[in-house]
Protein backbone atom coordinates (compact mmCIF):
# COMPACT_ATOMS: atom_id res chain seq x y z
CA UNK A 1 0.00 0.00 0.00
CA UNK A 2 1.23 3.59 -1.33
CA UNK A 3 1.42 6.52 1.54
CA UNK A 4 -0.80 7.75 -0.93
CA UNK A 5 -3.30 5.60 0.04
CA UNK A 6 -2.43 5.23 3.67
CA UNK A 7 -3.50 8.89 3.40
CA UNK A 8 -6.56 8.72 2.10
CA UNK A 9 -7.73 5.93 4.38
CA UNK A 10 -7.32 8.09 7.42
CA UNK A 11 -10.02 9.31 9.00
CA UNK A 12 -10.65 13.02 9.65
CA UNK A 13 -11.20 15.06 12.58
CA UNK A 14 -14.46 16.41 12.54
CA UNK A 15 -15.26 19.68 11.94
CA UNK A 16 -15.82 21.89 15.12
CA UNK A 17 -17.92 24.07 15.38
CA UNK A 18 -18.12 27.64 17.63
CA UNK A 19 -20.41 29.92 18.62
CA UNK A 20 -20.76 33.64 17.51
CA UNK A 21 -19.96 34.24 20.87
CA UNK A 22 -16.83 32.19 21.70
CA UNK A 23 -15.48 33.60 18.16
CA UNK A 24 -16.33 37.04 18.99
CA UNK A 25 -14.45 36.81 22.89
CA UNK A 26 -11.39 35.19 20.83
CA UNK A 27 -10.90 37.98 18.38
CA UNK A 28 -11.69 40.19 20.97
CA UNK A 29 -8.32 39.05 22.94
CA UNK A 30 -6.27 39.61 20.25
CA UNK A 31 -7.68 43.25 19.10
CA UNK A 32 -8.34 44.44 22.04
CA UNK A 33 -6.52 43.05 24.60
CA UNK A 34 -3.15 42.68 22.85
CA UNK A 35 -2.57 39.11 22.89
CA UNK A 36 -0.90 37.47 20.21
CA UNK A 37 -2.86 35.53 17.76
CA UNK A 38 -0.57 32.47 18.19
CA UNK A 39 -1.16 32.56 22.06
CA UNK A 40 -4.39 33.02 22.34
CA UNK A 41 -4.61 30.37 19.42
CA UNK A 42 -3.18 27.63 21.32
CA UNK A 43 -4.66 29.32 24.49
CA UNK A 44 -7.99 28.35 23.05
CA UNK A 45 -6.99 25.12 20.87
CA UNK A 46 -7.48 26.60 17.79
CA UNK A 47 -6.17 26.89 14.58
CA UNK A 48 -4.08 30.41 13.84
CA UNK A 49 -5.76 30.43 10.12
CA UNK A 50 -9.48 29.79 12.11
CA UNK A 51 -8.57 32.74 14.62
CA UNK A 52 -7.59 34.99 11.76
CA UNK A 53 -10.33 34.33 9.51
CA UNK A 54 -12.73 35.29 12.73
CA UNK A 55 -11.07 38.56 12.71
CA UNK A 56 -11.01 39.29 9.59
CA UNK A 57 -14.59 39.15 9.13
CA UNK A 58 -15.13 41.17 12.00
CA UNK A 59 -13.38 43.88 10.33
CA UNK A 60 -15.49 43.39 7.02
CA UNK A 61 -19.04 43.48 9.39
Amino acid sequence: MSANEEKQKKPSMPRREFSAEFEAGAVKLVLMEGKSLPQVARDLDLLESALRLWGEQTKTD
